[in-house]
Protein backbone atom coordinates (compact mmCIF):
# COMPACT_ATOMS: atom_id res chain seq x y z
CA UNK A 1 0.00 0.00 0.00
CA UNK A 2 1.22 3.18 -1.09
CA UNK A 3 1.95 5.93 1.61
CA UNK A 4 -1.01 8.08 1.06
CA UNK A 5 -3.03 5.63 1.27
CA UNK A 6 -1.50 4.29 4.34
CA UNK A 7 -2.19 7.60 5.61
CA UNK A 8 -5.97 7.64 4.59
CA UNK A 9 -6.11 4.48 6.28
CA UNK A 10 -5.11 5.39 9.40
CA UNK A 11 -6.73 8.28 9.78
CA UNK A 12 -9.93 7.09 9.37
CA UNK A 13 -9.14 4.32 11.96
CA UNK A 14 -8.41 7.72 14.41
CA UNK A 15 -11.04 9.85 13.78
CA UNK A 16 -11.49 11.33 17.44
CA UNK A 17 -7.55 12.48 16.89
CA UNK A 18 -7.63 13.57 13.15
CA UNK A 19 -10.78 15.82 13.91
CA UNK A 20 -8.88 17.09 17.12
CA UNK A 21 -6.01 17.88 14.69
CA UNK A 22 -7.97 19.22 11.88
CA UNK A 23 -9.34 22.05 14.33
CA UNK A 24 -6.61 22.79 16.04
CA UNK A 25 -4.87 23.83 12.28
CA UNK A 26 -8.26 25.66 11.48
CA UNK A 27 -7.78 28.04 14.35
CA UNK A 28 -4.24 28.41 14.61
CA UNK A 29 -4.26 29.13 10.79
CA UNK A 30 -7.27 31.50 10.98
CA UNK A 31 -5.16 33.19 13.83
CA UNK A 32 -2.09 33.36 11.72
CA UNK A 33 -3.44 33.98 8.33
CA UNK A 34 -5.86 37.42 10.03
CA UNK A 35 -2.67 38.67 12.07
CA UNK A 36 -0.86 38.39 8.21
CA UNK A 37 -3.92 39.88 6.67
CA UNK A 38 -3.73 43.22 9.45
CA UNK A 39 0.05 43.23 8.55
CA UNK A 40 -1.06 43.45 4.90
CA UNK A 41 -3.55 46.06 5.33
CA UNK A 42 -1.16 48.22 7.55
CA UNK A 43 1.26 48.42 4.67
CA UNK A 44 -1.91 49.08 2.23
CA UNK A 45 -3.04 51.95 4.50
CA UNK A 46 0.55 53.03 4.76
CA UNK A 47 0.47 53.42 1.20
CA UNK A 48 -2.85 55.34 1.41
CA UNK A 49 -1.50 58.00 3.58
CA UNK A 50 1.60 58.57 1.76
CA UNK A 51 -0.42 59.12 -1.48
CA UNK A 52 -2.58 61.27 0.64
CA UNK A 53 -0.56 63.69 1.86
CA UNK A 54 1.38 64.48 -1.46
CA UNK A 55 -1.99 65.10 -2.70
CA UNK A 56 -2.22 67.69 -0.17
CA UNK A 57 1.11 69.01 -0.34
CA UNK A 58 0.78 69.27 -3.96
CA UNK A 59 -2.91 71.20 -3.83
CA UNK A 60 -2.97 72.97 -0.11
CA UNK A 61 -0.72 74.24 2.78
CA UNK A 62 1.82 71.59 4.27
CA UNK A 63 -0.44 72.37 7.18
CA UNK A 64 -3.13 70.40 6.21
CA UNK A 65 -0.47 67.75 5.68
CA UNK A 66 0.91 67.46 9.26
CA UNK A 67 -2.04 65.37 10.64
CA UNK A 68 -1.89 63.03 8.31
CA UNK A 69 2.01 62.63 9.03
CA UNK A 70 1.39 61.94 12.60
CA UNK A 71 -1.24 59.42 11.76
CA UNK A 72 1.15 57.32 8.59
CA UNK A 73 3.99 57.51 11.96
CA UNK A 74 1.02 56.01 14.21
CA UNK A 75 0.21 53.41 11.64
CA UNK A 76 3.85 52.53 11.24
CA UNK A 77 4.25 51.88 15.08
CA UNK A 78 1.28 49.63 14.56
CA UNK A 79 2.65 47.81 11.45
CA UNK A 80 5.31 47.12 13.85
CA UNK A 81 3.68 46.23 16.86
CA UNK A 82 1.34 43.48 14.70
CA UNK A 83 4.53 42.15 13.13
CA UNK A 84 6.32 41.24 16.84
CA UNK A 85 2.79 39.70 18.09
CA UNK A 86 3.25 37.94 14.43
CA UNK A 87 6.44 36.37 15.31
CA UNK A 88 5.25 35.33 19.07
CA UNK A 89 2.54 33.63 17.06
CA UNK A 90 4.95 31.66 14.41
CA UNK A 91 6.69 30.59 17.71
CA UNK A 92 4.16 29.23 19.60
CA UNK A 93 3.11 27.34 16.33
CA UNK A 94 6.50 25.84 16.36
CA UNK A 95 6.50 24.51 19.92
CA UNK A 96 2.99 23.66 19.67
CA UNK A 97 3.82 21.46 16.83
CA UNK A 98 6.12 20.03 18.66
CA UNK A 99 4.26 19.12 21.59
CA UNK A 100 1.42 17.38 19.74
CA UNK A 101 4.16 15.21 17.64
CA UNK A 102 4.73 14.18 21.31
CA UNK A 103 1.09 13.84 21.98
CA UNK A 104 0.96 11.20 18.82
CA UNK A 105 3.80 9.32 19.79
CA UNK A 106 2.08 8.81 23.56
CA UNK A 107 -1.05 8.15 21.79
CA UNK A 108 0.07 5.90 18.83
CA UNK A 109 3.46 4.27 20.58
CA UNK A 110 0.87 0.88 19.77
CA UNK A 111 0.68 0.97 16.26
CA UNK A 112 3.89 2.63 15.60
CA UNK A 113 5.83 -0.45 17.69
CA UNK A 114 3.62 -2.83 15.28
CA UNK A 115 4.95 -1.10 12.42
CA UNK A 116 8.33 -1.30 13.15
CA UNK A 117 8.61 -4.73 14.38
CA UNK A 118 7.37 -5.70 10.92
CA UNK A 119 10.74 -3.90 9.89
CA UNK A 120 9.28 -0.81 8.70
CA UNK A 121 12.31 1.96 8.39
CA UNK A 122 11.45 4.63 10.74
CA UNK A 123 11.85 7.11 7.83
CA UNK A 124 8.97 5.53 5.94
CA UNK A 125 6.64 6.04 8.84
CA UNK A 126 7.94 9.37 9.35
CA UNK A 127 6.75 10.56 6.09
CA UNK A 128 3.71 8.56 6.83
CA UNK A 129 3.03 10.82 9.58
CA UNK A 130 4.11 14.15 8.04
CA UNK A 131 1.43 12.74 4.90
CA UNK A 132 -1.38 12.67 7.11
CA UNK A 133 -0.86 15.84 9.32
CA UNK A 134 -0.54 17.79 5.59
CA UNK A 135 -3.51 16.33 4.41
CA UNK A 136 -5.35 18.22 7.45
CA UNK A 137 -3.21 21.47 6.98
CA UNK A 138 -4.20 21.57 3.57
CA UNK A 139 -7.91 20.63 4.61
CA UNK A 140 -7.84 23.79 6.94
CA UNK A 141 -6.13 26.18 4.31
CA UNK A 142 -8.48 25.50 1.59
CA UNK A 143 -11.69 26.34 4.21
CA UNK A 144 -10.14 29.28 5.29
CA UNK A 145 -9.70 30.28 1.41
CA UNK A 146 -13.26 29.51 0.55
CA UNK A 147 -14.40 31.61 3.54
CA UNK A 148 -12.41 34.36 2.50
CA UNK A 149 -13.35 34.18 -1.03
CA UNK A 150 -17.35 34.51 0.04
CA UNK A 151 -16.20 37.16 3.09
CA UNK A 152 -13.77 39.14 1.76
CA UNK A 153 -15.79 42.42 2.22
CA UNK A 154 -16.25 41.91 5.33
CA UNK A 155 -12.96 41.05 6.21
CA UNK A 156 -11.87 44.50 4.53
CA UNK A 157 -13.98 46.24 6.42
CA UNK A 158 -13.20 44.54 9.85
CA UNK A 159 -9.61 45.21 9.13
CA UNK A 160 -10.60 48.65 8.94
CA UNK A 161 -12.49 49.06 12.01
CA UNK A 162 -9.77 47.77 14.00
CA UNK A 163 -7.01 49.51 12.64
CA UNK A 164 -9.67 53.01 12.94
CA UNK A 165 -10.57 51.94 16.92
CA UNK A 166 -6.61 51.34 17.74
CA UNK A 167 -5.75 54.68 15.96
CA UNK A 168 -8.09 56.77 17.04
CA UNK A 169 -8.10 55.66 20.55
CA UNK A 170 -4.81 57.13 20.64
CA UNK A 171 -4.60 60.35 21.45
CA UNK A 172 -3.08 63.53 19.54
CA UNK A 173 -2.25 67.00 19.70
CA UNK A 174 -3.86 67.90 16.56
CA UNK A 175 -6.96 65.64 16.06
CA UNK A 176 -9.40 67.95 17.16
CA UNK A 177 -8.07 70.97 16.07
CA UNK A 178 -10.08 72.96 13.63
CA UNK A 179 -8.24 75.49 10.87
CA UNK A 180 -9.42 77.87 8.35
CA UNK A 181 -7.47 78.25 5.27
CA UNK A 182 -9.75 81.41 4.44
CA UNK A 183 -13.01 82.55 6.10
CA UNK A 184 -14.98 80.96 3.41
CA UNK A 185 -13.50 77.30 3.29
CA UNK A 186 -16.01 74.58 2.94
CA UNK A 187 -13.29 71.87 2.93
CA UNK A 188 -14.09 68.51 4.70
CA UNK A 189 -11.06 68.90 6.33
CA UNK A 190 -12.06 72.21 8.17
CA UNK A 191 -15.45 70.85 9.09
CA UNK A 192 -14.58 67.56 10.47
CA UNK A 193 -10.96 68.00 11.89
CA UNK A 194 -7.59 66.18 10.76
CA UNK A 195 -8.18 63.00 10.95
CA UNK A 196 -8.59 60.36 7.41
CA UNK A 197 -11.17 58.44 9.72
CA UNK A 198 -13.70 61.15 8.92
CA UNK A 199 -12.86 61.35 5.86
CA UNK A 200 -14.29 57.89 4.02
CA UNK A 201 -12.92 58.15 0.86
CA UNK A 202 -9.18 58.19 2.73
CA UNK A 203 -10.33 55.62 5.06
CA UNK A 204 -12.11 52.67 2.53
CA UNK A 205 -12.27 52.56 -1.05
CA UNK A 206 -13.22 50.39 -3.87
CA UNK A 207 -9.68 50.61 -5.07
CA UNK A 208 -7.95 50.10 -1.85
CA UNK A 209 -10.59 46.52 -1.17
CA UNK A 210 -9.62 45.57 -4.88
CA UNK A 211 -5.62 46.01 -4.11
CA UNK A 212 -6.24 43.94 -0.97
CA UNK A 213 -8.01 41.47 -2.72
CA UNK A 214 -5.48 40.93 -5.07
CA UNK A 215 -2.33 40.86 -3.13
CA UNK A 216 -4.39 38.20 -1.00
CA UNK A 217 -4.96 36.28 -4.26
CA UNK A 218 -1.34 36.61 -5.26
CA UNK A 219 0.01 36.13 -2.19
CA UNK A 220 -2.15 32.61 -0.90
CA UNK A 221 -0.17 29.91 -3.26
CA UNK A 222 3.02 31.60 -1.94
CA UNK A 223 2.10 30.88 1.76
CA UNK A 224 0.18 27.17 1.37
CA UNK A 225 3.83 26.36 -0.18
CA UNK A 226 5.62 27.54 2.61
CA UNK A 227 3.44 26.47 5.52
CA UNK A 228 3.66 23.04 3.95
CA UNK A 229 7.43 22.96 2.91
CA UNK A 230 7.77 23.85 7.12
CA UNK A 231 5.12 22.02 8.16
CA UNK A 232 6.50 18.83 6.26
CA UNK A 233 10.18 19.32 7.79
CA UNK A 234 9.27 20.26 11.43
CA UNK A 235 6.80 17.43 11.33
CA UNK A 236 9.36 14.77 9.67
CA UNK A 237 12.29 15.53 11.68
CA UNK A 238 10.64 15.76 15.07
CA UNK A 239 9.24 12.63 14.60
CA UNK A 240 12.33 10.79 13.85
CA UNK A 241 14.08 12.39 16.48
CA UNK A 242 11.07 10.87 19.11
CA UNK A 243 11.91 7.33 17.29
CA UNK A 244 15.31 7.67 17.84
CA UNK A 245 15.35 8.43 20.87
CA UNK A 246 12.60 6.37 22.31
CA UNK A 247 12.70 3.34 20.49
CA UNK A 248 15.44 1.94 23.01
CA UNK A 249 12.95 2.22 25.78
CA UNK A 250 9.45 1.57 24.06
CA UNK A 251 10.25 -0.30 20.85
Amino acid sequence: MSLLGRALKSMRHHRIATSILFFYDFIFLSCLLLLGCFMLYLLTSTEQLSSTISTIRAYDTSLYAKPFEELMDKTSILFLNTRLFFIVFIFIGFISTLCIQFILFRFRKQEYRSYLLLNEQTSKLCHQISIEQLILLNIALMSLFILYVFFHSQLFLFLSRIETSILVSQPTKIENTTIQSTSQSTSILDEHGFTRFHIRPFLISTKNERLFDLAIRHQFPIVVSFLNALSYCLIYFSNYVIFYVKKKNVF
